[in-house]
């Protein structure tokens, strides 16, 4: 009886920390892949928890996070900035934005 009480408590503290850790409709691990506005001047390549950032003759790669539908990075200049975000298929729309998969 107190071993299956156990698994219980463990099984209950592992399914709710999937739904906390995992609450969110995107993830870091949701992102790969490169996207590139409808100009090809500006584009996003996402890998794991890396994100890279090329436009108008800069590059600069930061970590980023997805939270409450919101795009957190670094940007070229060195300052932390939070984007609306949202995803649609192969195409993601930062601040406004569109940008395809390629």
């Amino acid at each position: 009886m107190k071993k299956s009480l156990v698994i219980s408590f463990i099984s209950a503290v592992m399914a709710l920390t999937l739904i906390v850790c995992g609450g969110s409709a995107y993830s870091a691990d949701a992102l790969n892949g490169t996207y590139v506005d409808k100009k090809g001047r500006e584009s996003y390549s996402f890998s794991g928890d890396k994100l890279t950032f090329a436009g108008y003759g800069v590059k600069k790669e930061s970590s980023y996070e997805i939270k409450d539908g919101k795009l957190i990075f670094t940007n070229a200049i060195g300052k932390r900035v939070t984007s609306k975000f949202k995803q649609e298929g192969n195409k993601l729309i930062i601040d406004g934005t569109e940008f395809l998969k390629k």
